[in-house]
């Protein structure tokens, strides 16, 4: 993969109590350019649960479409 396919945010996808935090997905994200006058996401990319992949948006707080 080259850099600049790489996700600009990682995370991990957690479940349980703190004692437990059983790990049990990850989700990666790429920064996008929207255009202007779209309430097109800034930030796209996917979740993979129990092997499953699932697509998502990002908006941040008050960006939002309705």
């Amino acid at each position: 993969m080259t850099e600049k396919n790489r996700p600009q945010l990682y995370g991990l996808v957690k479940t349980g109590t703190k004692a437990e935090n059983k790990q049990i997905g990850r989700i990666s994200l790429w920064r996008q350019n929207p255009l202007p006058n779209r309430n097109q996401p800034p930030y796209t990319g996917n979740v993979q649960i129990d092997g499953k992949k699932y697509y998502v948006a990002v908006w941040q707080n008050g960006d939002v479409p309705q």
